[in-house]
């Protein structure tokens, strides 16, 4: 019966534009510790299957956009020339 759960709930995350932990980590240049941060203290949207932590992007994109006061932006756009 787990096993058809799981495998029911991997299809899910597959077939539903979900990415891994590494995935959002690199996708969005973000450490670690931010994005734990993010989950203890902001309430970031993940999904927890088996063990294993999955982001849907639209969460995801949609949490960053409300919460883009605490997003820090580290590109050579964002940087003040004196």
């Amino acid at each position: 019966m787990w096993q058809r759960l799981f495998s029911a709930a991997y299809f899910y995350l597959f077939m539903n534009n979900i990415i891994t932990s590494k995935e959002l980590l690199q996708k969005f240049d973000m450490s670690r510790s931010t994005l734990h941060r993010y989950k203890t203290r902001y309430g970031f949207p993940f999904i927890k299957v088996g063990g294993k932590t999955f982001y849907n992007m639209e969460d995801v994109e949609l949490f960053l956009m409300e919460h883009s006061s605490h997003v820090h932006k580290n590109t050579k756009n964002d940087k003040v020339k004196n």
